[in-house]
């Protein structure tokens, strides 16, 4: 029972364990997705929550129910299946009260889902420091951002857009950070990842570096992939 109850919460999470590199891909660019995992935790939370209620609801666990005839049995099995629903959903509400902000803020550097969300720089304080909010404000490239209108077709590509925005829109600040933010890992995979290369980066012969270059070599190291330049702010 708890195989068939584990199945479809299990095939919900991993769709949350998305690496920067698709797998079997190492040579491909990264993808934003940080800005998507709002969503998918809110489907996650609103699935949980009525299987909770109705443990029937979930694929393959009514047909087993069906065959047990001893009532006192059913409903020991029915309440066990509750308490992992709800013991899951602990779990998320403690994620949306820490991590969850951020990437709900994040949406607002997809033009294709700012729609309805707040022109107002300072709402976005798990987004943008106090400084760089004042340098967005100063520039103008906050108001620039908020005035174009964005059409995107099917081949549609966002950080290529914010590359473009860089280069020839006028807001090289707030695309530096969109590219960073947009493409933040939502995992621990690249984490765990960048620790083994800083050990290899940083060997017994090795040890006279600043680090500000261990951060530079580390970077370029973890995300060689990425056509992209590493902006300059990742560095301070």
């Amino acid at each position: 029972f708890f195989s068939e109850f584990g199945k479809p919460i299990y095939e919900i999470i991993t769709q949350l364990q998305v690496d920067i590199v698709p797998k079997g891909n190492s040579g491909g660019q990264r993808t934003p997705i940080g800005h998507r995992l709002f969503i998918r935790v809110i489907e996650l939370e609103s699935k949980l929550q009525n299987w909770a209620q109705d443990v029937g609801l979930v694929p393959g666990v009514k047909p087993l129910l069906d065959m047990i005839r001893n009532p006192a049995l059913r409903e020991a099995h029915v309440n066990s299946l509750k308490r992992v629903a709800q013991k899951v959903l602990a779990v998320i509400a403690k994620y949306k009260d820490k991590q969850l902000p951020f990437f709900d803020e994040l949406r607002v550097l997809d033009p294709r889902q700012r729609s309805g969300m707040s022109q107002d720089l300072s709402s976005y304080n798990h987004l943008f420091n106090a400084s760089t909010q004042q340098l967005l404000q100063r520039s103008g490239q906050w108001t620039i951002y908020w005035k174009l209108n964005i059409v995107a077709g099917a081949d549609f590509s966002l950080l290529s857009w914010w590359e473009n925005a860089s280069l020839y829109m006028g807001m090289p600040d707030l695309a530096d950070r969109a590219i960073t933010a947009l493409t933040l890992p939502v995992t621990t995979t690249v984490a765990e990842g960048s620790f083994r290369i800083m050990k290899g980066l940083l060997t017994a012969d090795r040890r006279g570096m600043s680090h500000d270059t261990q951060i530079g070599y580390l970077l370029a190291m973890v995300n060689g992939d990425v056509n992209h330049r590493i902006p300059q702010w990742a560095f301070v």
